[in-house]
């Protein structure tokens, strides 16, 4: 029984340890952390294309920075660029400010324009 108990434990403490940095990213948002979120997911930005949407979202609402609409769409296209869908429709859906975003595909050197139809999403004022 001691043996399980110690092995439940081992598990429960170093599970945090092999967490991936957009898990992280997550726990860190979720206790309001959001410094240390940005932080994680900007490490894992350049494989995850989650992080670099979380990264947009906090761009495009002032969550835990300053709201930067340069930012957040320079971190939307980068998801959408590398795969991400809810990226993309989140693009499709801004204002036509912003213009079309040009993004060039890791898999491929060609570079590809994400249409922008009228915004739905309002800037902080």
């Amino acid at each position: 029984m001691k043996k399980i108990l110690t092995i439940l434990l081992f598990i429960v403490f170093t599970s945090s340890a092999f967490a991936s940095d957009v898990d992280r990213g997550f726990n860190a948002y979720d206790k309001g952390h959001y410094k240390k979120a940005i932080e994680y997911w900007t490490k894992a930005a350049d494989k995850e294309p989650t992080a670099a949407y979380q990264l947009g979202l906090m761009h495009l609402e002032g969550t835990g920075v300053s709201q930067d609409m340069k930012e957040a769409k320079y971190w939307l296209c980068k998801a959408a660029g590398d795969g991400s869908l809810t990226a993309n429709s989140l693009l499709e859906q801004m204002s036509r400010q912003f213009g079309p975003c040009l993004r060039t595909s890791h898999k491929h050197d060609d570079v590809d324009v994400i249409p922008h139809l009228p915004s739905i999403i309002a800037p902080k004022k």
